[in-house]
């Protein structure tokens, strides 16, 4: 007898929370509602945990992925130059592997002191990656094909204005959204930079050796 009673007392909570949960099916705009702000919600999460607007913060996941997809691909392979007006520089390694993009814009902060080679005091880098998906569309495929890229800088740039590009010797992530990276520049100087992931952009830049060791 008290078995019984003990098991019905047990079922009348369980009976009244699946009633209260069918009573939602009697307001399916507000159930719909609900379900719909869930993506935004999301959204915002992640807005504030990588400091980038709510509009932004998805593209801002992506970038983080595809920074940390190609670490590889930074050391390994050296960036095309892609000619431009002289006021900013542009980049663009191509990832084989992948066939992402890495696509980076030096913005001149300064005269340098040199008209072929820049230094890493008169430029600042930010840097958006391409993944290989929108290259599936037949008007991206040949613009920004390696070989597209490097006849256009062979066509288009004289000999005297090429500036190599800044290498990465070496990188590591450093979780939080940000990867350390050694790059040496044109003039031999090597530096210890912190990206900011989600954006691309540089946090802080330490001269270091060029010992290609970022552990």
């Amino acid at each position: 007898m008290v078995q019984e009673n003990l098991t019905t007392n047990l079922q009348v909570p369980r009976n009244r929370l699946l009633l209260q949960g069918l009573q939602w099916l009697k307001y399916p705009g507000l159930l719909v509602a609900i379900l719909g702000c869930i993506p935004t919600l999301i959204e915002l999460y992640i807005a504030i945990r990588t400091g980038v607007p709510p509009g932004r913060a998805s593209e801002a996941a992506r970038q983080r992925r595809l920074w940390l997809a190609n670490q590889d691909c930074l050391v390994s392979v050296e960036p095309i130059e892609v000619p431009t007006d002289r006021s900013i520089r542009v980049t663009a390694l191509v990832c084989s592997s992948s066939g992402d993009v890495l696509i980076t814009k030096f913005i001149r902060t300064s005269v340098p002191t040199s008209k072929i080679v820049e230094t890493p005091d008169s430029l600042e880098p930010i840097s958006r990656w391409v993944e290989n998906d929108i290259f599936q569309e037949s008007a991206f495929i040949d613009l920004f094909s390696p070989v597209a890229i490097a006849a256009s800088v062979n066509d288009n740039q004289e000999e005297n204005q090429i500036s190599q590009a800044p290498i990465v010797l070496c990188t590591k992530d450093l979780g939080g959204g940000k990867l350390l990276r050694q790059v040496q520049y044109p003039d031999g100087q090597c530096f210890n930079e912190v990206i900011n992931t989600y954006i691309g952009s540089v946090i802080s830049r330490t001269q270091g050796s060029c010992d290609g060791n970022c552990q």
